[in-house]
């Protein structure tokens, strides 16, 4: 049956319709200003353009500070929505930005080394390079800048 093929699909444009018209104060904060095109308040043009809602996606807008449009949009997984937000803190370092929790996933750092140390004000590359220590069985005290800056490369 033709509704059961759409209706993740037609789920989530729904969903888009009702967080940009503002009805829940909850999404009004985040949606302000945020409009889904003409062409978009139809389903089947949204449907044509965007295809059908692979499993385990939503939809995403690749600039969150642009609206609901072709070109704009795309099917995420909730990793790549999470990674996406605009309350992200984002580090560059080795020529790349990525969220902080990519970066501890990449580097094989817990998300919450990785912050502790950054809030310690750590240096983005010693940060992601210096070895993790494992509960209390701490071989080092950790990076300290006045007699460790020359131990450890900076990019």
């Amino acid at each position: 049956m033709a509704s059961e093929v759409v209706s993740g699909t037609f789920q989530s444009w729904k969903c888009m319709l009702s967080r940009c018209a503002g009805y829940d104060p909850h999404h009004r904060q985040f949606y302000a200003g945020i409009k889904v095109c003409k062409r978009w308040r139809r389903f089947e043009n949204f449907l044509a353009d965007m295809g059908e809602r692979p499993t385990g996606t939503t939809l995403e807008r690749v600039k969150g500070s642009i609206g609901y449009r072709p070109g704009n949009c795309r099917w995420a997984s909730w990793e790549e929505q999470a990674n996406n937000r605009s309350s992200n803190r984002n580090l560059t370092a080795f020529g790349k930005t990525q969220s902080i929790t990519r970066w501890a996933r990449e580097r094989n750092i817990a998300r919450r080394t990785l912050a502790s140390r950054l809030d310690r004000n750590w240096p983005i590359e010693i940060a992601l390079t210096f070895p993790a220590t494992i509960g209390n069985n701490q071989t080092h005290g950790g990076w300290h800048a006045k007699t460790d800056a020359t131990s450890f490369p900076t990019s």
